[in-house]
């Protein structure tokens, strides 16, 4: 995972299909399983308020 910060308040996150992998999902998660895609994006999220 890549975190760039555009600006004050804004960022871009990039994550890789070995990041998602190495969390165990799948892209078909991405795409129907809502509730661990939000539990990722809270993940990410809080390892950002750490740095």
């Amino acid at each position: 995972m890549r975190i760039e910060r555009v600006s004050s308040n804004q960022f871009t996150m990039f994550l890789t299909f070995d990041d998602l992998i190495e969390r165990g999902f799948t892209k078909e998660d991405l795409w129907y399983d809502a509730r661990d895609v939000r539990s990722l994006f809270s993940d990410m999220m809080y390892k950002l308020a750490l740095n």
